[in-house]
């Protein structure tokens, strides 16, 4: 998502001066390529390379919070909760700010990777299984601030 966020802004910064003339020049010098398309291409590279890195960095902020999209609706909710009882939420996902992210990248100490391999096109395996996450120790495995059956679960069987 950053590649493609600084692929679309380096087009954004080069292509500017094409795309001030093709609007308000009347010569265009390019006969193969009609003016309304590479404005037309200008303007949706713009705009996506911006919406995708905004999405980047929310989704950024999320992993480093440990929490996926639907988890943070579900915490902030926990976190409202325990505040009425003068509590405090903690995620038992939640390793904290750099940790979280070593994990899901699987960059680090303890980890398969070094950080370098982040700015290489190379397949990285996940951390987990998808099933299985690491947890804060000293939590018991389970949320910190909520009671039993405040927790909205998906009923497995367990």
């Amino acid at each position: 998502m950053l590649w493609f966020s600084l692929g679309t802004f380096i087009l954004g910064v080069t292509g500017y001066r094409l795309a001030y003339n093709a609007l308000w020049n009347n010569q265009w010098p390019y006969r193969h390529t009609p003016r309304v398309l590479y404005l037309m291409i200008y303007a949706k590279a713009v705009v996506m390379g911006a919406a995708v890195f905004i999405l980047a960095v929310w989704h950024l902020h999320l992993i480093s919070k440990g929490e996926t999209s639907v988890e943070s609706q579900d915490n902030s909710h926990y976190r409202k909760m325990a505040k009425e009882r003068n509590d405090r939420f903690v995620n038992v996902y939640d390793m904290g700010f750099t940790r979280n992210l070593q994990i899901f990248f699987n960059v680090g100490r303890g980890l398969k990777y070094n950080y370098y391999t982040l700015l290489l096109p190379l397949r990285i395996e996940p951390y987990s299984d998808g099933w299985h996450w690491a947890k804060s120790p000293g939590l018991l495995g389970h949320h910190m601030g909520i009671q039993k059956g405040e927790e909205f679960t998906d009923d497995e069987g367990e």
